[in-house]
């Protein structure tokens, strides 16, 4: 079974492969992750997932013909982007 590492929780991973598989890659920031699942999508021309500690936060679609990629949290992503909006907001009100 593959560790997490915790400095690097968020994992993109090519839509259907494992998290053991050789190209899956680990990121500090959800930012840096996003960036390389839609550079990936492009490249490839196959979705990819974000996760977070292997739970599935972000899916990103292949291009369409236009070259557009969008990438789609999912219900426990849109959960953990708003918690993650609350703590920031009042950090800096305090």
């Amino acid at each position: 079974m593959t560790r997490i590492a915790p400095e690097k929780p968020f994992t993109v991973l090519m839509f259907g492969s494992s998290f053991s598989h050789p190209d899956s890659i680990a990121f500090a920031t959800y930012g840096q992750a996003e960036k390389e699942a839609e550079k990936r999508a492009r490249d490839t021309l196959v979705p990819h997932d974000i996760y977070f500690s292997r739970h599935l936060i972000s899916c990103v679609t292949n291009p369409n013909f236009a070259g557009n990629v969008t990438v789609e949290p999912t219900p426990l992503g849109q959960k953990l982007f708003q918690k993650l909006a609350e703590r920031a907001a009042a950090r800096d009100q305090s």
